[in-house]
């Protein structure tokens, strides 16, 4: 949302697993942030003229945010595009209004396979 708005990202730090699928997934690979107090924070500075207000809802299947402000605020074009590379890891470039804003690099999740035995 605050790429969107066009808010200042002061500091974003992604996740360095992608632990969905693309069934799974609830937000585009890219737009993640990790929070862990003290150390990674996800920090925006509101560069708009007066307050601003995200308003977040949510229930079982999806999460809705909306930002509230007295002024129409021009929504941005946002494109994430992956990337499969060797390693088994993907990269995602974020362009905002056609230029590359970030790059962000995640390990994929493989899950294990365990063999289970018939009992002979």
């Amino acid at each position: 949302m605050s790429l969107y708005a066009n808010l200042e990202v002061l500091e974003r730090h992604s996740h360095s697993i992608d632990i969905y699928t693309n069934e799974t997934r609830f937000t585009p690979l890219g737009s993640d942030a990790t929070v862990a107090y003290g150390y990674k924070d996800l920090k925006i500075r509101n560069n708009q003229m007066s307050p601003i207000k995200f308003n977040v809802s949510m229930d079982e299947n999806y999460i809705a945010i909306k930002l509230m402000h007295t002024c129409l605020i021009e929504k941005n074009i946002v494109e994430f595009k992956e990337k499969v590379l060797e390693n088994n890891t993907t990269e995602v470039v974020t362009i905002f209004n056609k230029q590359v804003k970030n790059i962000s690099i995640y390990k994929r999740h493989v899950p294990k396979i365990t063999k289970h035995s018939c009992g002979r």
